[in-house]
């Protein structure tokens, strides 16, 4: 039962998040782009389909940083949202488990 208002209430709060988010990134506010992803990406999950930006990567067994390997927003939509595109991501991510 808990579980079930955990998962309505998480629904609730991405349905106002998600385009708060985009409200705020459409006026310019600083960061907004980013937080617009995140929570189109997480309320994307929750309905159950893919996400769309994939703007963290996550860490595999060893420890080395992975991105993953589906996102459907080209590079145009990555840069737009003040995002870096997916080339420059592979590269950060590449120098950070060099650095480690």
């Amino acid at each position: 039962m808990l579980a079930g208002i955990r998962g309505r209430l998480l629904t609730v709060l991405l349905d106002i998040w998600r385009p708060a988010a985009y409200g705020m990134w459409r006026l310019h506010f600083p960061g907004a782009g980013r937080r617009y992803a995140d929570a189109d990406d997480l309320w994307r999950m929750v309905h159950g389909w893919l996400p769309r930006y994939l703007t963290t990567p996550h860490r595999d067994p060893t420890g080395d940083l992975v991105l993953p390997p589906f996102g459907t927003a080209s590079d145009d939509e990555l840069k737009a949202l003040g995002l870096p595109d997916r080339a420059e991501r592979r590269r950060q991510v590449e120098n950070e488990n060099r650095s480690r």
